[in-house]
């Protein structure tokens, strides 16, 4: 049998591309958003979760403009314009999830975050409740796991 004997690597270079992700997609707008000054994204997945985040990012007093392929992210150092908003997150967790975390950390704010359960239709029903105190910021999180998931946050 012929065979052929390869020297070991030492080095390796080149481009690869990677399928786009609804997580990374929304962890980077949302560091993005949180940020100082102007971030550009490249290649940020269209999917409906990523939709879902742009849209609460802007409600949230967000600037984000599309030029091109890419979005131009206006970062709002650590500081949300917006106190008061209701945000519908329809079935993305991978947008709920961090935003709530970011929201909660967030001082004198108020935001109703509403999204489709993944329990809808199933007939059950739990809700929960947690009140924490992180670093001196208050807040009070209300989860019901009915047809629709509803997290309200009233930071103070």
């Amino acid at each position: 049998m012929d065979y052929l004997d390869l020297p070991p690597v030492t080095r390796a270079s080149g481009v690869i591309k990677l399928p786009g992700s609804k997580s990374i997609s929304n962890r980077t707008l949302l560091l993005a958003a949180l940020a100082a000054g102007e971030t550009r994204i490249t290649d940020l997945l269209d999917s409906d979760d990523t939709k879902v985040m742009l849209a609460a990012l802007k409600a949230l007093g967000v600037g984000l403009v599309k030029q091109g392929e890419d979005w131009v992210v206006s970062g709002v150092g650590g500081i949300f314009p917006v106190k008061q908003a209701e945000l519908f997150m329809g079935n993305a967790g991978t947008a709920i999830r961090p935003l709530t975390a970011a929201l909660a950390l967030s001082k004198r704010r108020r935001c109703g975050l509403d999204g489709v359960s993944s329990t809808a239709g199933t007939g059950g029903s739990t809700g929960s409740s947690a009140e924490s105190n992180l670093g001196g910021i208050f807040f009070t999180l209300e989860v019901s796991l009915a047809p629709l998931s509803t997290a309200l946050l009233d930071c103070k």
